[in-house]
């Protein structure tokens, strides 16, 4: 939804193939030479930081004379400068009490965010903890 609403402004061709999640979708890729798709960014490198081989990014600028950015530029991310960019939301009904919200101080957390770091995502902006804190 969101790749369609930001990127495309328009509904998908029927032919689009359908993939029911990032590593399907990039397997789909790596077997086919003329595939094009968008995953999320914790699925374009290994344990190591490597990019995935038969995997290649494609840099993105927000307008057209600005410079093209690599979605694994960490620095431009956080900058703002890499277009398709969103957040992870995480939601309750209500504020979190007992067990979840020991797990939310967990995840923004210094240790948390090792963690995520770790698992190639990238951690909270000291802005967006601030948010979800209620700062």
């Amino acid at each position: 939804m969101y790749f369609r609403e930001r990127v495309l402004g328009k509904d998908y061709a029927p032919s689009i193939k359908q993939m029911n999640g990032n590593a399907q979708i990039l397997e789909a890729v790596k077997a086919d030479p003329n595939a094009i798709a968008y995953i999320g960014f914790g699925y374009l490198t290994d344990e190591s930081g490597a990019l995935r081989p038969g995997i290649k990014v494609i840099k993105l600028a927000a307008q057209s004379g600005q410079n093209a950015v690599s979605p694994l530029d960490r620095m431009a991310i956080k900058a703002g400068l890499y277009p398709l960019t969103r957040p992870l939301f995480q939601c309750t009904n209500g504020s979190p009490v007992g067990k979840v919200q020991a797990f939310y101080a967990f995840e923004k957390s210094e240790a948390g965010q090792k963690i995520i770091a770790k698992n190639g995502y990238l951690p909270a902006a000291e802005a967006g903890l601030a948010f979800n804190s209620g700062k």
